[in-house]
Parts: C-alpha cells; sequence; structure tokens
C-alpha cells in the first residue's frame, strides 16, 4: 500500500482545519478532551513534518504554540485551550500581514499579486493598492482573533463554533468580494494604463 502523498496530507489538514470549530463543537459531545487534545497535537506534528522546505521558522513556531495548547489542554482536561486554536491562527497571520508593510518591505498581498501575475513588478497603482488591502486584512485578523478568543475564554461552545465556524468565514468572504470589485472597478483600469506604459507584462487578462 503507497503511502499518501505529501500534498494529499497537507489539503487534508487544511480541510481539518477550516472545519475545526464545528469538528470540536461535535466532538466534545462525544469525546473526552483528553482524546481531542491527542487528535489535534497528532495533526499538528503530521502537518509539521510534511511541510514544504522553504517554509519558514515562524511556521513551526506557531505550531509549536498550537501543540502547546493541545497538551494544556490534555492536562487540564479543560476544552477552553483547544478553543483559541482559531484565534492563535488569526493573530499569527495578522502579525505576518503586519510585519510586510514595515518601511523597504514587499507587502504580502503584493507578493501573491506577483505570483499570481507571473510578473517581477506591478505598476505605481497596484503596489499601492496592495499595500492598502494588507492593511485592512491586518486588521482583520486581529479583530477576529480578539472575537474569537473573547468567546474561546468566556462562551458557550455552541456561540464559539458559530463564529469561528460560520461568521467568520462569511466575513473573510465579504471582504473578498468588497475587495474584488473595487479592485476591477477602481484600480485594474488606472494599473493596466500604467503597465502598458511601462511595458509591464502579466499573465492572463486577470484584473490588477
Amino acid at each position: 500500500m503507497k503511502p499518501l502523498p505529501r500534498k494529499s496530507i497537507q489539503i487534508a489538514i487544511a480541510v481539518l482545519l477550516v472545519g475545526y470549530p464545528i469538528l470540536m463543537w461535535f466532538g466534545l459531545e462525544r469525546f473526552r478532551v483528553q482524546t481531542l487534545s491527542l487528535a489535534v497535537g497528532i495533526a499538528i506534528v503530521v502537518r509539521l513534518a510534511v511541510r514544504e522546505r522553504s517554509s519558514k521558522v515562524e511556521v513551526a513556531g506557531l505550531g509549536a504554540l498550537l501543540a502547546l495548547l493541545a497538551l494544556a489542554a490534555w492536562f487540564s482536561e479543560s476544552e477552553r485551550f483547544l478553543m483559541f486554536l482559531p484565534a492563535v491562527i488569526s493573530a499569527a497571520l495578522g502579525v505576518a500581514f503586519a510585519l510586510s508593510l514595515r518601511a523597504g518591505t514587499e507587502s504580502w498581498v503584493e507578493r501573491l499579486a506577483r505570483e499570481t501575475y507571473g510578473t517581477s513588478e506591478l505598476p505605481p497603482t497596484a503596489r499601492a493598492y496592495c499595500r492598502r488591502v494588507t492593511g485592512i486584512w491586518t486588521a482583520f485578523f486581529f479583530v477576529n482573533a480578539s472575537i474569537a478568543a473573547s468567546l474561546a475564554a468566556w462562551g458557550p461552545v455552541a456561540w464559539w463554533a458559530l463564529y469561528s465556524g460560520f461568521l467568520a468565514y462569511g466575513m473573510m468572504g465579504l471582504v473578498m468580494a468588497v475587495e474584488y470589485i473595487y479592485r476591477r472597478a477602481i484600480v485594474a483600469p488606472v494599473a493596466d494604463r500604467e503597465a502598458a506604459a511601462l511595458g509591464i507584462q502579466k499573465r492572463g487578462r486577470r484584473a490588477w
């Protein structure tokens, strides 16, 4: 029997991560906290083991922090530690986005845009817009982390699962939709004119 490809394992863990709040909600009604802690710990270890070699040290640090939460839940037999995982991940994303806004540093969204459009350079309007969008996502992740952490500490499990498993993703989708519409209607025409003037080529016809 052939072992599962690394990519398949990564995708499976990503799916589990997205559905984590709902799975945890149902799991707490059927299993002991220690059983769930063990499952979470194993998933974290597997994720770190199959991460790409190019992954940064920060990823391993985040994994270690999540593993410590699972370990704390094991010893305390309190589900509250497990409920903090979404808040910690959101806060870590906020920190990563915020650090990319330092002077002289390429913003996180600009890096993603260059990879998406297959170009080593973006027009000035697109670069400035990417920094603004990075700032918006930074604020979103920190606000989301604050709400998720508050519910993890004091809220009922059902409320935490509802917010972290549904509402947070809904708000994320809304931000993405509004950003996409605004980018295509307002930013793309200007960026395309600048790109043409500067001789910047992009892959495909998607809007900046």
